[in-house]
């Protein structure tokens, strides 16, 4: 009778275990979601705040003097090249 009663509490206790860890997992999870939205939403902010520090380079570069303004339209034009590039690539998808 006591190796009856020993392997069910065994079960229970595996159960119970069990119960825990499926619980964990489902907690483990929903955070796991959570941050990778932050991370969504991290890189968005990232890339709006560098598309600003590239329009304020290009903004500022305009204003100076001629080397300046030479270097801002050789950055338009790779800009330019790469979203040609990026275009490009979608209409072969």
């Amino acid at each position: 009778m006591e190796t009856i009663e020993t392997l069910e509490n065994t079960v229970q206790l595996l159960l119970r275990r069990m119960r825990d860890l499926a619980e964990e997992n489902r907690n483990l999870k929903k955070s796991n979601d959570e941050q990778r939205e932050e991370i969504i939403r991290s890189h968005g902010e990232i890339n709006e705040l560098r598309n600003k520090m590239i329009c304020m380079q290009t903004a500022h570069a305009m204003t100076g003097s001629a080397e300046q303004r030479l270097k801002a339209k050789e950055k338009l034009t790779r800009m330019i090249v790469q979203v040609d590039r990026a275009i490009a690539s979608l209409k072969e998808d």
